[in-house]
């Protein structure tokens, strides 16, 4: 498994997929989500900060990391 920290995922074309995954309180939902990684054959890598680590996945080329429907969405007052 690849360790990054969150600028060399960044410049190796890694968006966040998950949350931070506080361990090893959360170790359990974490190996859950890395299977699922694995058995989809999905490309990721862990992104670790001091206080815990995150799930991130490769994003094809001028993809952004905001998601179009909900970019420009306003409460009605």
């Amino acid at each position: 498994m690849i360790t990054l920290n969150r600028r060399e995922a960044e410049a190796a074309g890694y968006r966040a997929l998950t949350s931070r995954y506080y361990l090893p309180r959360e170790q359990r939902m974490l190996d859950g989500v890395l299977a699922d990684m694995r058995r989809a054959n999905v490309n990721h890598v862990l992104v670790k900060d001091r206080l815990g680590v995150a799930v991130w996945r490769r994003a094809p080329m001028g993809v952004s990391t905001v998601f179009p429907a909900t970019a420009n969405v306003r409460c009605a007052a």
